[in-house]
């Protein structure tokens, strides 16, 4: 069954989420041979200001979860984009962030990862995990600041190109 979305031509309409299950080629693998249409990456920053944090999930009487995994940095992600394209039919989504007021940290990590063949970028602006840690806006933070976010968004989309050759999607 053929999904279009925003575009793009998906074999299924199931898109694995970005997280510890989209962030090596193994597990993308695995999405494949088990009808994905399409993966986006494990969130992705152009320098990973940490590698990755504990985090804690509890559930009275019914247990307790520690999980942590680590970001990654967009040079790793180039890698498995490119690893993606040629070994799997995938459709894939680059879920990326980076300091609010920086334009060329964005546009590096959005052109490499379109030049490594990405489908689609999404831009994560509001993730809750990483705001903490941020001295400056980014992620959730950047979501807040109108005057970043809107900064961002004019540029990627009027004079960067990305619009044209791949989608841009806003998280």
């Amino acid at each position: 069954m053929m999904v279009n979305f925003c575009g793009l031509k998906l074999r299924s309409p199931f898109v694995v989420a970005p997280g510890p299950a989209t962030n090596t080629i193994a597990k993308l693998r695995k999405a494949d041979k088990y009808g994905a249409g399409a993966v986006s990456t494990k969130l992705t920053f152009y320098r990973l200001p940490f590698r990755g944090k504990a985090r804690y999930y509890c559930e009275p009487r019914h247990g307790g979860l520690v999980s942590s995994d680590s970001r990654m940095e967009y040079r790793e992600t180039v890698e498995l984009v490119k690893q993606a394209k040629n070994e799997t039919g995938l459709v894939v989504f680059c879920n990326i962030t980076h300091m609010g007021e920086d334009i060329d940290g964005w546009v590096v990590m959005g052109e490499a990862l379109q030049e490594a063949g990405a489908d689609a970028l999404e831009l994560n602006l509001n993730c809750p995990n990483i705001t903490p840690a941020m001295k400056q806006p980014a992620g959730g933070r950047v979501g807040g600041f109108g005057t970043v976010l809107r900064k961002n968004l004019v540029w990627l989309r009027t004079e960067s190109g990305l619009q044209e050759k791949r989608q841009l999607l806003i998280d």
